[in-house]
């Protein structure tokens, strides 16, 4: 029989005696091993914060935020005063038109009274008195804007509803409402009867008064003001609700380590007691 070799044959054939004897590879050498094991980190370790240390962090945020809220809330104040000192200027302008016009009504009448060759003109020292109640509107809001203007100028410590300026400026309001009301209605600031002969036929040159804007700022500013209080005392109130948190968190701890020692207690005690009558010895106090 004629027997044909390939040359793949004697080349299967020599490394099977190699493998033959070299010998089969141990356990250790076949497999490596991995780089990363269960063992390469501790047992036992969580990355989750326990619930004291969440509440530690939670507290922290609370009093930034509140920082926080206390810096805008100075820019806000920042803001506010800004606009009550335009505001201001506003009152003066509105002060400035029922002045003008009361001081041409009394130069008016006295210019007529000479024609007519009258001297029961109206002297300077009246004249002042005559302006000055007819403006008593305009003058009211000056005074009630300043207030408000001072207050919100307040800093270290900032003004709340408790100051002074505050409470006189909302005193003042209804005041103010009052007399836009009464005279409302401009019909000359010269007594009636001195000007009856010049007011006939001239019902349609009546003039009405602004609405005091000393009243609106005031709403505005006590509005932002109460933002501003509630904003900082919801702070306050998560503060101390996060305080009563910790306190409640560390009396439960408390009370479950003085139970785990009891339930300890209980367990040794159990435990000796199944010794005892395993050995069938007697158990005596002292042995407690």
């Amino acid at each position: 029989f004629f027997i044909f070799h390939h040359p793949s044959m004697s080349a299967r054939q020599r490394r099977g005696k190699k493998d033959a004897a070299t010998g089969p590879l141990p356990p250790a050498a076949e497999t490596e091993p991995s780089t990363y094991t269960s063992a390469s980190t501790p047992e036992g370790t969580d990355d989750k914060p326990d619930a004291q240390e969440q509440l530690d962090r939670a507290l922290l945020s609370m009093v930034a935020t509140k920082e926080k809220t206390k810096e805008l809330h100075g820019q806000w104040r920042d803001h506010l005063f800004r606009m009550c000192c335009i505001a201001l200027l506003v009152c003066f302008h509105q002060l400035h038109g029922p002045l003008l016009e009361c001081m041409t009504e009394i130069k008016d009448f006295n210019k007529e009274l000479l024609d007519e060759n009258d001297p029961n003109t109206v002297p300077g020292s009246q004249a002042i008195l005559i302006v000055l109640n007819d403006s008593v509107c305009e003058l009211l809001g000056i005074v009630l804007v300043s207030l408000t203007t001072y207050f919100t100028a307040m800093r270290d410590p900032p003004g709340d509803r408790t100051s002074w300026p505050y409470i006189a400026a909302h005193a003042l309001v209804p005041l103010q409402l009052a007399l836009f009301y009464q005279t409302k209605i401009r019909k000359g600031c010269i007594p009636d009867p001195a000007m009856e002969h010049l007011m006939d036929g001239n019902e349609a040159e009546l003039k009405t008064r602004s609405f005091p804007l000393a009243v609106l700022l005031n709403l505005m500013i006590s509005a932002a003001y109460w933002f501003m209080r509630h904003s900082l005392d919801k702070c306050d109130e998560n503060i101390k609700m996060i305080e009563k948190l910790k306190l409640q968190l560390a009396e439960a701890k408390k009370k479950n380590e003085y139970t785990k020692k009891k339930v300890g207690a209980l367990a040794r005690a159990k435990a000796d007691m199944e010794r005892y009558k395993k050995s069938g010895k007697t158990l005596r106090i002292s042995d407690l």
